[in-house]
Formats: C-alpha cells, sequence, structure tokens
C-alpha cells in the first residue's frame, strides 16, 4: 500500500514539474506570434535568446583590452584560479597576442573536467591537454582549415568558480576576437558569427580602454549586430577596462572632497566618450549603461600601493561589478524578455531615427549625383545643339556655291564693260599727238586697277554678303599682280608709239593715227578682259578655299554633333537609371516610415496577444481540470490556472 501510495506521489510530483515547466508557453507563443507581425528592421532588435532562464551575453571589443579576464570575473573565476584558468584559455598563444582563436562560448562545466565542443564535445582532465587543443584550434583557424557554423564552446571546471553568494551569474558568453583580426580567416568567420548570433543576445558588453575611447566610434563598430547600439542602448554596456590606473584618475579622486559612488566615475567617462566621438546625452544613454571597471593584475598593484587610492576606490568598483552582474542575470529573465515587447514604440521610434538618418544621407547623396547628371545632361544637349546649328548654318552656305561663282562673274563683268566704256570716252578725247596716246593709257590702266583692286565681292550682291564676311588681308588681290595684267596689255601698243620719229601725227598724210586709235581700242578692251578674267580667278579661287574650308567645318559640326547625340544619348540614360534609384530610395524611406509607423502604433498590441493566448490557455487548463479522472489530477490542473494567472501578472507588472 505505502508502495503504491508513492508511486502516485511520484505521478502527482512529476505532472506538476512538467505543468510548472511549461507555464509560460502561452505567453511565449504570444510573443512569437507578436514579433512576427513587425517589420525586420524592428523584429531583429529583440534578443531570442533561450527559454531556460540562462543569460546569453555577447563580449565585444578589440584585441587586448582585457575581455577575457573580465568574462572571467564576471562569471566568478575565482581569483585564485584566475591565472591558471587565462593560461590554458591563451593556448599556447604568446603574450601581447589576441588569446581568442574564434568566437568563443564560455559556460560553466558541470563537473570539475575541462570541455571542448569543436565538432564533437571533448572532455580533458588535464590543464595541458587543453592547451593543447586549443593550440591546435588556433592553428587550424589561422591555416583556413577550420569551418564551423557555431562558435567553439569552453566549459571551465567548476571548481575554478566562486561559491555562495559571490558566484557569478549563470550566463553563456560568447567572447568575439577584436575588431578587424589580423588573419583574413578570422574576420570572415567572426563577421558570420556576429551576424548569426548577437541577435540571440540578451545584453552586449562594449569593451575598450579607458585611454582609447573612440572603440566606440561608428566607424570602428563593423560587426553585424554591433554598429547600431545606440538604436536600443538597453541591450549594451559600455565596459572600460584599465579606468582607474591613468595617474590622471588618481588625481581627480584625490582632488575630490565628496563621498566616491558610480555616478561620480560614470559622469566623467561620459564626458571622455564625448571627447572621442559625437554627444551622448543622458536621455539617449543612461548612465547605468557605463561601467568604469577595473579588475586583474593592474587593479591587484594598485592595491599593493597602500596609499588609501585603492581602499577610497574599490567599493565604487565592487559596486560597479555588482550591478553588472545583477543586469547581466535579469537581462534574460523570462519577464524581461516578454516585457520587451511591451516597449516596441520605444524601438521602432529609435530605429526610424537612426535609419532616416542613414536613408536621406543617401537620398542626399543620390539627388546630388542626380542634379549633376541634369547638367551634365544640359551642357550635352547645349553642345549637340551649337554643332547642329553649325551644321545647319554651313549648309545654307553651300546653297549659295553656284550664286557665289555667278556674282563674281556678273561683278567682273561689269566692272569690264564699265571699263570698255571708260576706253571709249577716253579715245573719243585723243589729240593727235604721241602724248595723247600715253596719257589716256595712263588714265585708263590707273581707274581699271583702281576699279579691281578696290573690288569687294560682297559689296554688289546682299544674297552673298554673309559668305564674304571678315575678308581676311591674305584673301584680297595683290595690286601689282593686277598692274601687270593690265600693263601687259599695252606693252605692244606703247612699243610702237615709243618707235615714232615724230610727237605729231599727219592724219592729212598717213593712216597712223587712225591704226594707231584702234590698237588702243583693242588693247583698252584686252585690258578689260584681263582685269575681269583675274578678278573672276582670284575671287573665285577665294570662295572656293572658303567652300573647302567650309566642308571640313561641316564634316566636323556633323561629327561633333553625331557624338553629342551619342554622349546625349549615353548621360540621359543615365540620368533614367538615376532618376529610378533616387525615385526608388524615396518610396523605401516612405515604406520604412510607414512600417516603423505600423510598428509603433502596435504598441499596446502585445498585450491582447498575451490576454489572446492566456485566456486559450486557461481554458485548456480549466477543461483539464473538469475532464480529469482524479481530484488530484483536478487540482492540479486549478493550481496550474492559478499558477498561469500569477505569471501574467508578473509579466505586466513592468507597464
Amino acid at each position: 500500500m505505502n508502495a503504491r501510495d508513492r508511486s502516485d506521489e511520484s505521478g502527482i510530483s512529476g505532472k506538476w514539474a512538467q505543468l510548472s515547466a511549461t507555464r509560460l508557453d502561452w505567453a511565449f507563443h504570444a510573443y512569437d506570434r507578436f514579433i512576427g507581425t513587425l517589420s525586420e528592421e524592428t523584429r531583429s532588435h529583440f534578443a531570442t535568446g533561450d527559454k531556460k532562464g540562462e543569460a546569453y551575453v555577447v563580449v565585444f571589443g578589440r584585441t587586448q583590452v582585457g575581455k577575457t579576464t573580465l568574462i572571467l570575473e564576471l562569471m566568478g573565476v575565482a581569483p585564485r584560479h584566475a591565472a591558471r584558468v587565462s593560461t590554458v584559455l591563451r593556448g599556447r598563444r604568446e603574450i601581447g597576442k589576441s588569446a581568442t582563436a574564434t568566437a568563443m562560448e564560455y559556460r560553466r562545466s558541470p563537473d570539475d573536467r575541462w570541455r571542448l565542443k569543436w565538432g564533437t564535445e571533448q572532455t580533458f582532465d588535464d590543464d595541458a591537454a587543453m592547451e593543447a587543443e586549443l593550440a591546435a584550434l588556433r592553428e587550424h583557424m589561422s591555416t583556413g582549415r577550420f569551418k564551423a557554423d557555431a562558435p567553439v564552446v569552453v566549459s571551465i571546471p567548476a571548481g575554478c568558480f566562486e561559491t555562495g553568494e559571490d558566484t557569478g551569474p549563470h550566463a553563456r558568453m560568447l567572447d568575439l576576437p577584436g575588431d578587424n583580426p589580423r588573419e583574413g580567416a578570422e574576420q570572415k568567420h567572426v563577421s558570420a558569427m556576429a551576424e548569426k548570433y548577437v541577435p540571440n543576445a540578451d545584453l552586449i558588453l562594449l569593451v575598450g580602454r579607458a585611454d582609447s575611447l573612440s572603440f566606440l566610434n561608428s566607424a570602428t563598430l563593423t560587426l553585424p549586430g554591433i554598429q547600431d547600439w545606440r538604436i536600443i542602448p538597453q541591450r549594451f554596456r559600455i565596459v572600460t577596462t584599465y579606468s582607474f590606473t591613468p595617474e590622471t584618475q588618481r588625481r581627480l579622486v584625490e582632488a575630490c572632497d565628496e563621498t566616491l559612488g558610480p555616478d561620480f566615475f560614470r559622469r566623467r567617462l561620459r564626458q571622455q566618450i564625448e571627447t572621442f566621438g559625437r554627444r551622448l546625452p543622458e536621455d539617449e544613454v543612461p548612465s547605468d549603461l557605463l561601467f568604469p571597471l577595473e579588475f586583474g593584475k593592474s587593479w591587484a598593484n594598485q592595491a599593493a600601493r597602500s596609499d588609501g587610492f585603492y581602499e577610497r576606490v574599490n567599493p565604487v568598483v565592487a559596486a560597479l561589478k555588482r550591478q553588472l552582474h545583477h543586469d547581466i542575470k535579469t537581462s534574460a529573465t523570462q519577464y524581461e524578455r516578454l516585457r520587451s515587447a511591451i516597449q516596441v514604440h520605444v524601438i521602432a521610434d529609435n530605429v526610424k531615427r537612426a535609419c532616416l538618418a542613414g536613408l536621406d544621407a543617401a537620398l542626399d547623396v543620390g539627388r546630388t549625383t542626380l542634379n549633376a547628371l541634369e547638367n551634365e545632361q544640359t551642357q550635352v544637349a547645349n553642345r549637340m545643339k551649337a554643332a547642329l546649328g553649325k551644321v545647319e548654318q554651313l549648309a545654307d552656305m553651300h546653297a549659295l556655291e553656284g550664286g557665289v561663282a555667278k556674282a563674281i562673274e556678273q561683278d567682273c563683268q561689269q566692272i569690264g564693260d564699265e571699263a570698255k566704256a571708260r576706253g571709249a570716252k577716253l579715245i573719243g578725247k585723243l589729240e593727235t599727238n604721241r602724248n595723247s596716246f600715253s596719257l589716256q593709257i595712263m588714265v585708263y590702266a590707273s581707274d581699271l586697277l583702281s576699279k579691281a583692286v578696290g573690288y569687294r565681292p560682297q559689296t554688289r550682291h546682299a544674297e552673298c554678303a554673309h559668305f564674304w564676311t571678315n575678308i581676311e588681308p591674305a584673301e584680297e588681290l595683290t595690286q601689282n599682280t593686277m598692274r601687270d595684267a593690265i600693263q601687259s596689255e599695252f606693252r605692244a601698243l606703247r612699243k610702237k608709239l615709243e618707235g615714232y620719229f615724230m610727237d605729231e601725227y599727219f592724219p592729212n598724210i598717213s593712216d597712223d593715227f587712225t591704226g594707231d586709235k584702234a590698237l588702243l581700242n583693242w588693247a583698252m578692251t584686252a585690258a578689260a578682259h584681263a582685269a575681269r578674267d583675274g578678278l573672276v580667278a582670284h575671287w573665285q579661287s577665294v570662295a572656293n578655299e572658303r567652300f573647302g574650308r567650309m566642308k571640313r567645318e561641316q564634316a566636323l559640326a556633323v561629327s561633333r554633333a553625331s557624338l553629342a547625340l551619342h554622349d546625349l544619348e549615353e548621360v540621359a540614360g543615365r540620368v533614367v537609371a538615376q532618376q529610378e534609384a533616387v525615385a526608388k530610395g524615396e518610396r523605401e524611406r516612405l515604406e520604412f516610415c510607414e512600417r516603423m509607423d505600423r510598428d509603433r502604433a502596435t504598441s499596446g498590441a502585445f498585450k491582447a496577444y498575451l490576454d489572446e493566448a492566456y485566456l486559450r490557455a486557461l481554458r485548456e487548463r480549466m477543461r483539464d481540470a473538469y475532464e480529469a479522472p482524479t481530484p488530484a489530477q483536478s487540482l492540479l490542473m486549478l493550481l496550474s490556472a492559478a499558477q498561469m494567472g500569477v505569471e501574467r501578472k508578473n509579466i505586466l507588472a513592468g507597464q
């Protein structure tokens, strides 16, 4: 009978344990449903962690800032075992180089043996064996032979930890190698690990030396999930190491008459951070997220000085460590994860503010690029317009080619005809002596030369005037050439006149006067024809040269117009592409704002999801209680229902 009673008690106890373990399943179901309704931008900022109440902490910082030492202290490794554990974890890596071979997840071992999960889990009773295996891991990583899609898990022997009240929080701590590892294989692996596991973290510690605070600049924080720490700073803690080692801190403490506390050093740290980057307002990053710490050998050396500095400051350091322990513990509680969903409007606002800055900056760049392209398009269009105008202008000129030649012939013919008419008048004035002949030849030749040399084609035909603008000196007819052409026609007559013995003619006894007069008329006509032909030949040659030059210019203008057209089509394509890019950026910005506004509008909706899930689970428990085969099991169902009610109050207590 007693055996049967113990069996019943065991069954009831096991059933209660099962019900108690699942008392928040309904809440997590509501949480998952609610988070699924949010945009990816907002959803990515909610920690997933695990549902076992074990904190998942990511520690990030540059090489040689004391991350590993900080991790060991936060996990509660006893000071007497700290050197031993640190030596093993270095994996034979010399001092001064990063001890972390890859993304390492540290845990407490369930017993006093080392455990290393690298593909398969291995256990080691001996420190040297664990150290050798970590060295092999480093070698595999540096040569690119290490392939893993999860962090290497290191379990530290349980005997290395403090016991009792001083024990550290039970947490899994992911140690990411220092930013920009030297080996490319490490960098690639660490980036992949950050992208995959940082979103799961309940808390992220940004660790850097107090004398090198530029580690918080956005250009330095390049790993996925790390660079946006200002969006949801509650998931982050800023931890500085070697915070009290600098002599300036000692002088600051000595000059301070007030009671020292965490706020005193946090204000100082905030001022120093703002010196290295942008402003860090209290409402954006509250002071309780800042942790100036000191530990390890450097702090032990301060204690050894026995000058009162350590004794005055160490209580503050201890208080900060206790608060960081507390933050790690509470960050992973089931209630905190669920309560975070209630603050979705805060996260949405922060995400929107941070992302809009980047989107607007990108849009500004895109619009500036578009404006430059449109200006380039205008310039190319003007270039093509000018080239086409030149082509059209030269084409109009070519239409005059026949007209220009005809006009030259007409002009020159008119000059010749006018010269012949002038010659007829001069012949009518001849006297019967040689001097009269010489005088008329001189007057005629001079007048004809003046008319020929003074001729400009544009003066007689208005339709050709534009063609003949800007006649260059080199294009003008030379006086000597025309003079020689005219004078050559009178050479025979002059020679004949020079052969006479007497100056006077005797018409009554000789026909010489009549004959020479006829010769003079013939010479004047020949001179007029020579002047006409010389003028036509000269100015037609000039016209031909101009037309040739115009043809070359036209060919060049056509080429330029063709090139400009090609350039215009090319830049037009780039303008259209850039317009589409800007329009796409504007749409993305609008859609992003709409998503964030929708996310923000869901503030308070999580409570409705909780209520719906709670009522459903409550009805199931009540039904199970009603249908239970025994009163004891029915009571268990009722107690479980009451327990769920208590948990609901706990979740909503932080509103």
